[in-house]
């Protein structure tokens, strides 16, 4: 897990403002509490995603904080650089394997758009067109998430999905 946040200070000739859209980053929540093999697992498992995608120019890691309650998870691109962090939700080791590769596939579909919400996020219009941008954004990338999740694999099983696995699988062959 890495543990750089992004800046929310423009550098030399950047006038824009800068905040975290798609989705903001609260700063300062309590660390997600990952065992570093479970970090490595959820990186192995970003970078796999990204790499299908085709964001191979893109650093993408994820973040010590933890996306809000409310969300699964959270993108966090870096202004003027091909970096952005995933913050996942402090529960997401509870969320089935289906839930957690769905979710990934929408966060990195941010990255994918990126760019063009960033045309919008910094035009004088902003104001004007911004809220049904950012929902209609939402909605398509909620429908390709949704669409393409079966192309992908999913996640490695922890190892108290193992067992269960094993122990299942035990059952029905002493019934048998």
């Amino acid at each position: 897990m890495s543990d750089r946040t992004p800046s929310e200070t423009p550098q030399g000739d950047n006038m824009e403002t800068i905040d975290w859209q798609p989705d903001e980053q609260v700063l300062g929540q309590p660390e997600t509490v990952f065992t570093p093999e479970q970090a490595d697992a959820i990186q192995k498992y970003i970078w796999q995603i990204k790499d299908m995608l085709g964001l191979q120019g893109w650093d993408v890691y994820l973040t010590l904080a933890h996306s809000t309650d409310d969300c699964n998870a959270s993108v966090h691109p870096v202004y003027g650089r091909y970096t952005a962090g995933i913050s996942v939700n402090k529960n997401w080791l509870s969320y089935s394997r289906e839930v957690q590769r769905n979710t990934i596939i929408h966060e990195l579909l941010h990255v994918m758009h990126h760019r063009q919400t960033e045309v919008i996020r910094t035009t004088k219009q902003r104001d004007e067109v911004w809220i049904t941008f950012n929902r209609e954004t939402e909605l398509m990338v909620d429908h390709l998430a949704t669409s393409i999740e079966d192309l992908f694999p999913l996640p490695p099983q922890t190892v108290f999905e193992q067992v269960m696995d094993d122990l299942d699988n035990l059952e029905k062959a002493s019934a048998d």
